[in-house]
């Protein structure tokens, strides 16, 4: 361990091969908040599921670094494969995590890698 409190910080690297969650517990359309690495300071992550594909980001918009939720699993996912961010209402392509509304726009959402395996979602 380093004596400087940011080397000793865990990030999306540290937790690949990490399980996230079974592809079925999304529902298609929906999302689902994941929490993985130390409990006392987990890497936040949203998956959302559209048809067969996940798209994982860290859970927290780049305005003021805040989570999209404003409570346990509860997204504003609206039509067009869009989410909300609840706190400033920054919105963000899903597919692809771009900010094209509000305080957000043009900047996006940190991209996670993942892979499906044997209907288990985990970060690669």
């Amino acid at each position: 361990m380093s004596d400087n409190p940011a080397a000793n910080l865990v990030g999306p690297a540290d937790l690949a091969g990490s399980r996230l969650c079974a592809f079925d517990a999304i529902p298609d359309g929906g999302a689902r908040e994941v929490f993985i690495g130390p409990r006392d300071d987990p890497l936040h992550v949203v998956v959302f599921r559209q048809g067969e594909k996940v798209f994982a980001y860290r859970n927290r918009c780049p305005h003021f670094l805040l989570p999209l939720n404003a409570g346990p699993g509860r997204f504003i996912l609206l039509k067009d494969g869009l989410v909300m961010c609840a706190w400033h209402s920054a919105v963000f392509r899903i597919v692809d995590g771009a900010g094209i509304d509000g305080p957000c726009m043009g900047s996006s959402l940190d991209p996670l890698q993942t892979r499906i395996d044997e209907g288990q979602i985990f970060l690669n």
